[in-house]
């Protein structure tokens, strides 16, 4: 395995002092399946707990100055199979289009 540092990919968030407060409220997922492959990684390895590999991270201001870890959560190792590697079960249609109601509205039947 190669024993140095290799970058993965990138992540541009905008916003500033004169931006509203901001948080992330959903899972941002990043695939670097392709980079792992690059250094003779399988995605496989994450199940794997002595492997010699770890994902860290760094987070710059555009003008190149360094900014806190804290800034975003910190990266999880996720393991997604591919496309297709599962066989596909039965699916069924539901009949009618699913619409919203409000329950305090509704009369009896």
């Amino acid at each position: 395995l190669v024993a140095s540092c290799v970058r993965a990919g990138g992540l541009f968030v905008l916003g500033g002092p004169l931006e509203m407060p901001w948080e992330f409220d959903r899972l941002f997922k990043y695939d670097i399946t392709s980079v792992l492959h690059e250094i003779g990684i399988e995605p496989e390895d994450v199940f794997d707990a002595h492997a010699p590999f770890r994902v860290t991270y760094e987070i710059h201001a555009v003008n190149g100055s360094a900014l806190p870890l804290s800034t975003l959560s910190p990266p999880t190792i996720m393991f997604q199979p591919a496309a297709g590697a599962a066989q596909d079960g039965a699916s069924y249609d539901v009949a009618g289009v699913g619409v919203r109601k409000n329950i305090n509205d509704l009369t009896n039947a």
